[in-house]
């Protein structure tokens, strides 16, 4: 009986072990197992636009009754200056911020103020043929304090300006980290942007948005 029961125990024993032992293997599986990074990333503000504009010509084209590389044909991006090379066709255009030049083109544009212009340290535009249809572009803020202010400053020039050639229906602010993008003009092209803005980006946060009246 004692043999019996010393069997036993030890079976025991050895079932406990083994489950114990399965846990363990279960637990280091599930602690260094990690979820794939959907998180875009960026090295440059026109990096950060152009990563959208593919996106936004393709959604655009039917509201032109045009095939995608027309519409690419049809958009200018890039700044005002005194040459042709700072104009390119179907993409975002750097702004070089020691261009006086590029900087008049974003102040007179409502796009940035002066005040906020230290705040920031890259910048790209991305416009129609006519920027008051519309008009997108993105700026890295320095520190991200503030973000707030500047895209209030914004949303406040955009909507008390006086509009010439063209008058923009709606407007927009969006974070995404340390960036901002900001847009405005005809309402259906900036959902478009919006949209691909949201569709690139999974931490894009709506800072403002409104009609222009």
């Amino acid at each position: 009986m004692k043999k019996i029961l010393a069997l036993i125990l030890a079976s025991m024993m050895l079932l406990t072990l083994v489950a114990c032992g399965n846990t363990n293997n279960t637990s280091d599986e599930e602690t260094t197992t990690e979820a794939p990074s959907t998180v875009v990333e960026v090295k440059s503000a026109e990096d950060m636009l152009n990563a959208t504009v593919d996106a936004f010509l393709t959604e655009a084209a039917p509201l032109f009754e045009m095939p995608v590389e027309e519409v690419k044909a049809y958009f200018n991006g890039g700044y005002y200056g005194e040459s042709e090379d700072t104009h390119c066709i179907g993409a975002a255009k750097v702004v070089p911020l020691d261009n006086e030049y590029a900087i008049g083109a974003l102040m007179s544009g409502t796009l940035i103020s002066e005040a906020n212009l230290e705040k920031i340290d890259d910048a790209a535009l991305f416009t129609g043929m006519n920027a008051n249809n519309f008009t997108t572009f993105v700026y890295h803020v320095k520190n991200s304090a503030d973000v707030a202010t500047i895209a209030s400053d914004f949303e406040s020039a955009v909507t008390n300006n006086m509009w010439f050639c063209g008058f923009p229906e709606i407007y927009f602010a969006i974070q995404v980290g340390d960036y901002i993008f900001a847009g405005f003009g005809l309402e259906a092209q900036v959902n478009v942007m919006k949209t691909a803005i949201a569709a690139t980006y999974e931490n894009a946060t709506v800072l403002c948005e409104g009609v222009i009246l």
